[in-house]
């Protein structure tokens, strides 16, 4: 699923199928919820497409602010298996 949705006046970020969050108005939760999705299925997101595109947001505080989150997100996503992986080494299930 994409994560960023491009119009001519407002550019937003897509959380799930029914809920778009404009980019300037986005919450740390919706930015956990995100993660979370992440987290839990790291292609769930196509994050690299989205980085593509970014330039044409039109809005040059949009895009900054587009930028570095889905960078942020991508860094994220490359690191999901190795914390997963830390994670299930530290709290092995009973």
């Amino acid at each position: 699923m994409k994560i960023l949705e491009l119009n001519k006046d407002k550019s937003f970020f897509i959380l799930d199928e029914n809920t778009k969050i404009p980019i300037l108005e986005i919450s740390r939760d919706d930015l956990f919820k995100i993660m979370n999705q992440v987290y839990e299925d790291k292609k769930y997101y196509d994050i690299e497409n989205s980085l593509a595109s970014i330039d044409e947001i039109k809005n040059p505080i949009e895009r900054e602010v587009a930028k570095q989150l889905l960078e942020k997100m991508k860094e994220f996503e490359s690191q999901v298996d190795s914390i997963k992986t830390r994670l299930d080494a530290q709290y092995p299930e009973a």
